[in-house]
């Protein structure tokens, strides 16, 4: 489309920052018009300096996935905290999303802001803030580790048919974290995930069908789940099915395919 917008962003009135950003969501989303992320980003950007909530966390989402745009996690971060602080849910969740990955010296004071946000959304009612909040009791992220309060919010989750908290359920069934062992438990759970084309679940069969857990060991089985989880971007997938064809285990020894997976790999952490 190939739009350039020049609009004086100070006057304009609500409804007309309000209809930018619709039209910004239209053009992002192909919804009666082409997709146009160049487009969209102007229209986000004008309704933005305005300060339109919603174009501003579209911003953070823009920089963060590189939609028209090269990739720019601090610049996500700045929109998504500017829209946070105007009451976006999503905003808030994404940006807790980024601080609860933060690495280097200042880690401490990112995991307690991203506690701070997925907090405050989750008591909004956001499922995606509820399970960042569990995420980081799981693994001890800024707050004492605390399964059991993790294993109930994931549990709550599953039920309420979020599908990204099933692969915890699963784990905690598994390891026993907080429920009693269960492999088989597990196992369905997992496949209920799976069933929903859940990369972690996917991963986590391929997993039990390569270990032996709670059913007879078939690397053939696990081969093909950890193919499917790969192909969704999974990397504890990849690394284990480029493992597979290293040591020929269920499949042909190939360790050009298995070059393969790992530089895709490495890839994809760059």
């Amino acid at each position: 489309m190939n739009i350039k917008f020049t609009v004086n962003s100070s006057k304009l009135s609500d409804l007309d920052v309000q209809a930018l950003s619709l039209l910004g969501q239209s053009l992002e989303n192909g919804q009666g018009l082409a997709r146009d992320y160049a487009a969209a980003l102007e229209l986000f950007k004008l309704a933005g300096a305005a300060g339109d909530k919603d174009a501003m966390c579209a911003l953070g989402r823009f920089y963060l996935r590189g939609y028209g745009i090269r990739p720019n996690l601090e610049e996500a971060a700045q929109w998504f905290e500017k829209a946070a602080r105007k009451g976006s849910l999503e905003a808030m969740t994404s940006l807790a999303n980024i601080l609860s990955q933060a690495q280097g010296e200042d880690v401490k004071a990112r995991f307690k802001a991203a506690l701070r946000w997925y907090r405050k959304a989750a008591e909004a009612g956001d499922p995606e803030a509820k399970f960042g909040l569990a995420k980081m009791y799981f693994y001890g992220q800024g707050v004492r580790r605390d399964y059991k309060r993790a294993g109930i919010a994931f549990l709550e989750l599953a039920k309420a048919g979020f599908i990204p908290a099933y692969c915890y359920v699963g784990l905690n069934l598994q390891h026993g974290y907080y429920f009693d062992p269960n492999f088989e438990a597990a196992l369905n759970v997992y496949g209920l995930g799976a069933n929903y084309n859940d990369p972690p679940c996917m991963r986590q069969l391929g997993i039990m069908y390569e270990e032996g857990l709670g059913l007879e060991q078939a690397y053939n089985l696990a081969i093909y789940w950890y193919k499917r989880a790969a192909a969704a971007g999974d990397a504890i997938a990849m690394e284990r099915l480029a493992d597979m064809y290293e040591c020929g285990r269920g499949v042909r020894k190939n360790r050009k395919k298995a070059q393969e997976l790992r530089s895709r790999l490495q890839a994809g952490r760059k």
